[in-house]
């Protein structure tokens, strides 16, 4: 019949025969996987074991004795929807996993075979293994980048300068600074500088000029802009207020 032609390819794939148990096949031994073993390994990035659990689930379902194309998917699914709820739950982007443009419950649709639904999970795994990798990465360097900030935020940081100091482009320095603290470097100086400005401002006498040259501004005009900006009020206004 054509349900069993259809069956047949789904576990045989293609050019290879197989034994078909008929349409009164049970649902035979449950299949069952560790979703807390799936986290873990993701988490781990221990490929090989991955591979291992989801190849020990496909051979389950793909036993001629046990055969039955309805169970094989319901239980792929809930491996498929495991995985989906990992990505969700430790901020993988879909874009990250994506090929040409379709997502991954649309890629996961199009495998017509089980072989291909195997190989499918495993992609799937090791890339949201390499996007963890490259978060990490990144966090690393931006460890190192936002150090440098701060210890230099008093002068006036050329971000050419400090990209070639850090041996990274400009634009790559200015993309990941931005997707990491959410504003640009200019922003985020300036903050520093305004923050260490309100506390010098009420702990010491230095006057308004003294404290923008001591933060790295060429002159008090651009001190205030930059005060009033973020504060709301002026640098005077600010020392008065909370004058001690």
């Amino acid at each position: 019949s054509a349900k069993q032609a259809r069956d047949m390819r789904f576990f045989a794939g293609e050019g290879q025969l197989i034994l078909y148990a008929g349409e009164t096949a049970g649902y035979g031994p449950e299949v069952l996987f560790e979703a807390e073993m799936l986290f873990s390994c993701l988490q781990a990035g221990r490929r090989e074991q991955l591979y291992k659990l989801i190849n020990s689930m496909v051979r389950t379902l793909s036993d001629p004795q046990n055969q039955n194309i309805e169970y094989a998917m319901q239980q792929l699914m809930m491996l498929f929807m495991s995985i989906v709820r990992y990505m969700n739950e430790h901020s993988i982007p879909r874009q990250a996993v994506m090929h040409n443009g379709q997502s991954p419950y649309g890629e996961f649709l199009q495998c017509d075979t089980i072989d291909k639904i195997e190989n499918y999970l495993c992609d799937l795994c090791d890339k949201i293994i390499d996007c963890q990798t490259l978060s990490e990465e990144n966090g690393n360097y931006m460890a190192k980048v936002l150090a440098y900030v701060r210890e230099n935020y008093h002068k006036d940081i050329d971000v050419y300068t400090m990209a070639s100091d850090l041996k990274i482009s400009y634009s790559q320095l200015r993309r990941m600074f931005i997707e990491y603290t959410g504003e640009n470097i200019m922003s985020y100086t300036n903050r520093l500088r305004i923050e260490e400005a309100k506390e010098l401002l009420t702990t010491t006498e230095d006057t308004v000029m003294e404290i923008a040259l001591r933060l790295g501004y060429n002159n008090d005009q651009s001190f205030n802009r930059y005060f009033k900006k973020l504060v709301g009020i002026t640098p005077g206004e600010y020392r008065k207020l909370h004058a001690r």
